[in-house]
């Protein structure tokens, strides 16, 4: 489960950590500036902006990676599972930088219960959510209120006078609107966008 998963960050952290400390014990050498290659019938390589590039075979090559996030330049002594997560977050990258993956992202957040009308709806229909907040949230997340009076409170030295904030204004007919924000702030907003950034980006790995 969640500790699990933990444990395996840390053993990560541990290992790349031990990693950097075996090479920070030999003689520091430069680092070159990645360039790109080409391999089997030439070079066909151009810079534009300081950056390289150029074909590795049918592969463009990228500061030193190609399209499909691998690296092709020196060789980096890093431990095999850190070199994945590594390889896995540069393929992340370049897929957020596509513009076809953006249209993507944007098509199922329309579709999705991620959408504006759907997630508006569903917080005018749960009032309970602002009490969430006020209860739950303001002791575990960063937050500053600005009340309609322009006084700014912060977590986590006013959480009681956010909380007294919160009764005024639901008592008061007068903010039956403003209480909506009351019910967006906490982490609950963030589910169906971060469900849909899942089917998008992840694997299956990466829900188990």
């Amino acid at each position: 489960g969640k500790d699990a998963g933990m444990d395996g960050l840390d053993e990560l952290m541990r290992e790349f950590s031990n990693s950097s400390s075996t090479k920070s014990k030999a003689s520091p050498k430069p680092t070159p500036e990645p360039t790109a290659h080409a391999a089997g019938g030439g070079s066909s390589e151009k810079s534009a902006g300081g950056k390289k590039f150029g074909k590795k075979g049918s592969a463009t090559v990228i500061d030193g990676f190609d399209e499909d996030g691998e690296f092709v330049g020196e060789e980096q002594q890093l431990p095999p599972r850190v070199s994945e997560f590594v390889s896995r977050l540069r393929q992340f990258q370049m897929r957020v930088a596509d513009p076809s993956t953006r249209e993507t992202l944007a098509q199922r957040l329309t579709t999705s219960s991620a959408n504006f009308q759907t997630t508006v709806k569903y917080y005018q229909e749960k009032p309970q959510l602002g009490q969430y907040t006020v209860q739950t949230e303001l002791s575990r997340m960063a937050y500053t209120v600005v009340s309609p009076s322009g006084a700014t409170m912060s977590t986590p030295t006013d959480i009681e006078a956010i909380r007294q904030l919160y009764k005024d204004m639901e008592a008061n007919p007068d903010h039956a609107e403003d209480m909506l924000l009351w019910r967006f702030a906490n982490q609950s907003l963030l589910a169906d966008l971060l469900q849909v950034l899942q089917e998008t980006f992840g694997k299956k790995e990466d829900i188990e």
